[in-house]
Order: C-alpha cells, then structure tokens, then sequence
C-alpha cells in the first residue's frame, strides 16, 4: 500500500490538505491565481517547502478528488512566481502529470491550462 501522507502524521495530513483545498476554494471563487510559495505559507497544519514532493503530492491528491466529483482540477490556478528559473506564471510538471492523469488532453498546453482555469473558476464562482 502506498503511504498517501507522505510520512506526516495521518492527522496533520487530514488538516493540511483542508487548510490546501479551502486557500485553492478561496483563490479561485476571487478568480485568481496563487504561487506555490504564497500557498505554502497558508498552511500551517505543516510546513512545506513550494519545491517539497509531499506538497506537490498534496495538489496531486486535491486534483483528483476534485477532478472525481465533477468539478476543475484545483492545482491549475498554482503557479510558479515570476522570479522562478522556470516557466513563471505557469504551472508545474506536476500539474501536467496529473491533468494527464486525469484524461485531460494536454497536447496544446496553454489552451488546455487556460480551459481548466476557467473551469475551476467557473465551478467555484460565488454564487448570485
């Protein structure tokens, strides 16, 4: 069986990947996007580096649940800062992997990304 907490204790898990999903709920009912660091540092169940494979694990598993009840993968609106030595403003291989993963056809990566944000934005918008 595969560890699916990454080695933190079950419970901290539980209560980071919430603090994860509302910061991504909250970020995407305003219609916008946030960095991996600026996301990092609004959980506090535990301490994750932007850079950290558990955190990146996290997103992964928040994308498929969202993905499983009908709605936008919640990781596309996370992006790398505009200071980052990689594609600034843009998601992470890790999105891509789990947008693949997810069925999502990524042959052309910016229409792809650029419909799943609006996806998340759309499934997430206040309601009137």
């Amino acid at each position: 069986m595969t560890d699916t907490t990454y080695n933190y204790p079950p419970s901290d898990w539980v209560r980071a990947r919430e603090q994860c999903r509302e910061a991504l709920i909250e970020t995407a009912k305003a219609r916008d996007l946030i960095t991996y660091g600026d996301l990092t540092r609004k959980i506090t169940a535990i301490r994750f580096d932007p850079h950290a494979y558990s955190f990146h694990g996290m997103l992964y598993q928040i994308s498929v649940e969202e993905d499983r009840a009908g709605r936008g993968l919640l990781s596309a609106i996370v992006i790398h800062a505009p200071d980052a030595s990689v594609a600034a403003n843009r998601p992470g291989v890790g999105y891509w992997s789990c947008a693949k993963d997810c069925g999502r056809n990524i042959s052309d990566r910016e229409k792809s990304w650029t419909e799943e944000v609006g996806k998340v934005f759309a499934d997430w918008a206040p309601e009137m």
